[in-house]
């Protein structure tokens, strides 16, 4: 799956849309998740990487569709397994709006190459450091 493909339907999305806005409602300068449509392409983002969240999602929507009125506390009680794979989703996906990210501050993680030469050097160097620091202890012979 990639970003630009949804596992959404269009019922579950609407479920995705009330769950994001009670884990993350406006306030303090900061838009509601489903603001920034963290419950639209935010979510088809995230699945793009984080497949292992989709079916969790997918049965607690199930189950909230089961129910007539729902609020965070009977959620968190009583899905908690669901519920976090849920709240992950969600927030990955409102933290993934640059809006969002650039109110706060957030910046973008960024892969940083190293060296694997220079890594083992280094940790060799650490590891020796202690033997070579006491110096020669045997006496040489000519």
């Amino acid at each position: 799956m990639n970003e630009n493909q949804t596992v959404w339907t269009d019922r579950e999305r609407e479920v995705l849309k009330r769950l994001s806005d009670l884990l993350i409602p406006a306030g303090a300068g900061m838009p509601a998740a489903s603001e920034v449509g963290a419950h639209l392409s935010g979510t088809d983002k995230v699945c793009s990487v984080r497949t292992d969240l989709v079916e969790p999602a997918k049965k607690l929507i199930a189950e909230l569709e089961q129910l007539q009125e729902w609020s965070l506390q009977d959620i968190q009680s009583r899905y908690p397994v669901l519920f976090e794979a849920a709240a992950e989703l969600l927030a990955g996906a409102y933290f993934l709006d640059e809006d969002v990210a650039r109110t706060l501050d957030y910046r973008e993680q960024i892969t940083i190459p190293l060296d694997p030469e220079a890594t083992r050097t280094a940790e060799l160097q650490e590891l020796t450091a202690p033997v070579v620091a006491k110096g020669n202890i045997w006496r040489t012979t000519v």
